[in-house]
């Protein structure tokens, strides 16, 4: 694979990344043509309009954009998978000729786009079960409080320490979060399922 040249334009939500895009590649009579790949977490799922400052229908008519509305929120999606399907644009953006943009504030995409992903093994699909199981039969709860007994000091542990009140209304990351620290006690690894 040829290396291809990529503009990066990075930067918060609604920091106007779209509209100096749109200023430089919309109109007729642009330098050159370009794509936009949005590298932008929350853009990838359809109906998170709301907070996402997503391109405008006559924003991504001027300039085509990819990876926006590809899968249900139901879905996971993650760096990796940002990651390959960046790359597979940018190869087709420019085999059309046009100058390949990835565009967005998620710098961990972008980051492991530049620098490339770590190396990493799967995820077992037998312990992450397992843990889905231990998380539905004793809660969240439980599942926290093993995660700061096998690794004293962590977050989980000062969260159950100061907020004990909390731990019923949970957010759904922090029960990945902790259910990422029991795959690295048991697997003895850093990797993240």
């Amino acid at each position: 694979m040829n290396p291809v040249p990529v503009l990066v334009l990075f930067g918060p939500t609604a920091s106007g990344k779209t509209a100096l895009l749109d200023r430089l590649f919309g109109s007729a009579g642009a330098y050159c043509k370009a794509e936009i790949i949005s590298a932008d977490s929350m853009q990838v799922y359809r109906g998170m309009d709301i907070g996402t400052a997503k391109p405008t229908p006559g924003e991504q008519n001027r300039i085509p954009h990819h990876l926006i509305d590809i899968l249900d929120p139901c879905e996971q999606f993650n760096a990796g998978e940002f990651v390959r399907l960046a790359k597979d644009a940018i190869q087709s953006i420019s085999s059309r000729g046009n100058l390949p943009v990835v565009s967005g504030g998620t710098g961990f995409y972008l980051r492991n786009l530049i620098l490339g992903l770590p190396a990493a093994p799967p995820s077992d699909p037998e312990i992450r079960c397992s843990l889905k199981q231990e998380l539905v039969q004793n809660g969240a709860r439980h599942l926290f409080y093993r995660s700061s007994l096998m690794v004293p000091g962590t977050l989980f542990c000062l969260f159950l320490d100061f907020f004990p009140k909390k731990q019923s209304n949970l957010h759904p990351r922090a029960v990945k979060d902790a259910s990422n620290s029991v795959w690295r006690e048991l697997c003895g690894k850093n990797e993240f399922i």
